[in-house]
């Protein structure tokens, strides 16, 4: 329910709905994240470095028997270490990803709570009105619950990444990246 309900307040979104340039970069940012995220968690793992180290081992026994005697081999920690500092490196570049996307998203999280919260009021006061018309006491409908709701979460969604590399479409979840 709460899909159609986003489709339908963001169907009536026209002012301070993101552009083009703004959902672009979005767009941009997290695939830099996703992309330094599979480093980080597949790519340079403890696995993927004992792998590196094994395969080494017929590699060199290859070119050692065409001649070539200037192989440098690698330890078990050299590769651990190499990893360990790659996905340091990728933790890093995460994290200021989320800066740099959360600075653009919670101007679009606030101006979404806010739609959201202008939304339920103009239907709210639709049903109250209908309500008056027959005499009857005015008590909200689920559907002025899930708007509520929705502005809640869109304020509780508002990035805060203090410490936490969080990909940026899962800041904007209210709009299709794609």
């Amino acid at each position: 329910m709460i899909d159609s309900i986003n489709a339908a307040i963001v169907a009536r979104w026209k002012k301070g709905r993101p552009d083009a340039d703004t959902l672009a970069k979005v767009k941009e940012l997290d695939g830099e994240f996703q992309t330094a995220w599979t480093a980080k968690n597949v790519l340079y793992t403890e696995a993927a470095a004992k792998t590196a180290y094994i395969r080494q081992t017929p590699v060199h026994g290859r070119k050692l028997s065409k001649g070539e005697n200037s192989l440098r081999s690698y330890s078990l920690h050299d590769f651990q270490e190499d990893y360990k500092a790659k996905q340091d490196a990728a933790q890093h570049v995460m994290l200021e990803i989320s800066c740099e996307a959360a600075a653009i998203a919670r101007p679009i999280c606030e101006r979404y709570a806010e739609l959201c919260r202008s939304v339920a009021q103009e239907v709210e006061a639709a049903e109250e009105k209908s309500f008056g018309e027959f005499g009857q006491p005015y008590v909200p409908s689920q559907l002025i619950h899930a708007l509520r709701r929705q502005a809640d979460t869109a304020r509780a969604r508002m990035p805060s990444v203090a410490g936490a590399a969080v990909r940026p479409a899962h800041m904007v979840p209210i709009i299709d990246l794609d």
